[in-house]
């Protein structure tokens, strides 16, 4: 009534060679975060989540040292009327004019361009310098007011608001109205 079944003999008649049985599936695949090992450094943390209160830090830094900076500067000397800054380390006053385009203070804390002028350069017909854009030799060049690049006079436009000169790569022009315009960068369009 029984039969004895011995390991050899379910082996010859079911190859289990042949059969490959599949993993079972991870139920919870989806909801289960990729676990790895994550080094965080100094960096990544200043970065990320302490950015703001570093920012923070660093802007109340660089407006402490525009305020002390625009302080000493106080001292105009009343007959040349230049600006006389005094280093702690050295005895002579140094004589400061403000580059073009760079920023100031102005009496309220707010940062002001400082004015630029028309510069207009006259050079040789053997000089070396040639136009910043155009790589071609120009006896006489136009200071762009926006970039501060040298420009020729085939290079050069004049903005229809501010009526400065600037290079063709920092004026954009403008076809809203009947005749077309010419807008700098600084110009706002309107």
């Amino acid at each position: 009534m029984f039969q004895h079944i011995t390991a050899a003999s379910v082996h010859s008649d079911f190859p289990l060679d042949d059969i490959i049985m599949p993993k079972r599936s991870c139920p919870w695949r989806e909801s289960i975060p990729v676990q790895m090992k994550m080094h965080v450094t100094q960096k990544e943390v200043n970065e990320g989540v302490a950015r703001d209160v570093n920012m923070k830090a660093v802007y109340d830094r660089t407006r402490e040292l525009l305020y002390s900076g625009a302080r000493s500067l106080k001292n105009i000397n009343s007959e040349t009327g230049e600006m006389k800054i005094v280093l702690q380390d050295q005895q002579q006053p140094l004589l400061q004019e403000p580059s073009r385009g760079q920023l100031r203070l102005g009496p309220q804390g707010k940062l002001l361009k400082t004015p630029t002028t028309h510069a207009v350069v006259d050079l040789p017909q053997s000089s070396n310098l040639a136009c910043a854009l155009c790589s071609r030799q120009a006896g006489a060049c136009v200071v762009c007011a926006h970039c501060e690049k040298s420009a020729c006079r085939n290079c050069q436009r004049c903005c229809s608001q501010c009526q400065r000169d600037y290079c063709f790569m920092c004026c954009v022009v403008n076809y809203d109205e009947q005749y077309e315009r010419l807008l700098c960068a600084d110009c706002p369009s309107q």
